[in-house]
């Protein structure tokens, strides 16, 4: 018979269903407020960041406004290696001409 204990059974399921997010792991609000983006322009930003390999989403618990518990995406950007961040250029907008 194998004898584990109540916490030992518990860290082990938690390792199971998700991994730990590494502290650089930002959530969508938190990545609005560090960079003073929208919602909207984070997306696009992240899609862009995905496509090029170097995303990871994470499951994380955040306390919201109300006091409750809540499980929400986190997303971890893996650094570009030097003179290879193109995709990303491509993704900008072309700023506004204005006559």
């Amino acid at each position: 018979m194998i004898r584990i204990t109540e916490s030992e059974l518990v860290a082990e399921l938690r390792a199971t269903l998700a991994p730990e997010a590494p502290p650089n792991a930002l959530t969508m609000a938190e990545l609005c407020e560090a960079t003073g983006l929208g919602r909207s322009a984070i997306k696009v930003k992240l899609r862009a960041i995905r496509a090029a390999g170097r995303l990871s989403v994470y499951r994380v618990r955040r306390i919201d406004d109300a006091g409750r518990a809540q499980i929400i995406p986190a997303y971890a950007i893996t650094p570009a290696p030097p003179n290879t961040d193109q995709r990303l250029k491509q993704h900008r907008r072309p700023s506004r001409q204005r006559s």
